[in-house]
């Protein structure tokens, strides 16, 4: 007998990467198979790859990766230098370790176009596309929305389930680079999460380390 796996709506929406809002629309719409308040995660999953959790969609693609990938000698891989701009792929809480690393070590510009630069390669970094839209009388304030570029790619454009954050493009810089943050280490996170495969550029890593502005400071709690 298989034993179901049971967890939150605020846990499927990180799996999924989506809002908790869109999985409130999913279950409104039936599409979430319940069990009391919680989701029946295994049975919610019939093969949309937009529903699969983070860590069934960077498997398969790494997979579909291996499989393709020539092979190479081992004197081409012992001969061969690390390219600090290509993608690798580490478990989590490496990444996390290593942005952790970097926090509170860097220097940045504070000046408008140079804080709005780092938001949108952030959010880049972590598969996200920031928006931006100047205020309007129609529900915009004037602000960034971020998008799931995977999930706009698998529904063929935009659409609600991909908007990540700022629907009413309400979000400004730091707010970009808290969610994009929030991509690798989330509050949330526990230590089965940690496990998870990414896939980013190790160079990106600095553009989410603290400090997200110039008056944000370190906690007294990590000061020396």
């Amino acid at each position: 007998m298989t034993t179901k796996e049971l967890i939150t709506q605020a846990e499927h929406a990180r799996r999924c990467s989506v809002s908790r809002k869109s999985v409130t629309i999913w279950k409104d719409r039936g599409q979430l198979v319940m069990d009391g308040n919680l989701i029946d995660f295994e049975a919610s999953y019939k093969g949309e790859r937009w529903h699969a959790s983070t860590k069934k969609v960077f498997s398969d693609d790494a997979k579909q990766d291996s499989a393709r990938a020539p092979a190479k000698s081992p004197a081409a891989v012992r001969g061969r230098r690390a390219d600090p701009g290509a993608p690798v792929t580490l478990s989590r809480g490496e990444v996390v370790r290593r942005l952790r690393a970097l926090d509170w070590t860097q220097t940045f510009e504070w000046s408008q176009d140079a804080q709005r630069a780092r938001a949108l390669a952030a959010a880049e970094a972590v598969g996200l596309q920031a928006v931006e839209s100047p205020a309007e009388d129609d529900g915009h304030w004037g602000g960034f929305q971020l998008r799931s570029v995977a999930l706009m790619e698998s529904h063929g454009g935009v659409c609600f389930d991909a908007i990540a954050a700022g629907y009413g493009f309400e979000l400004e810089e730091g707010d970009v680079l808290v969610e994009s943050r929030q991509r690798l280490d989330h509050p949330d996170d526990g230590p089965d999460d940690m496990t998870d495969p990414i896939t980013i550029r190790l160079d990106q890593l600095p553009l989410l380390a603290y400090p997200f502005g110039p008056t944000h400071q370190k906690p007294a709690s990590q000061v020396a």
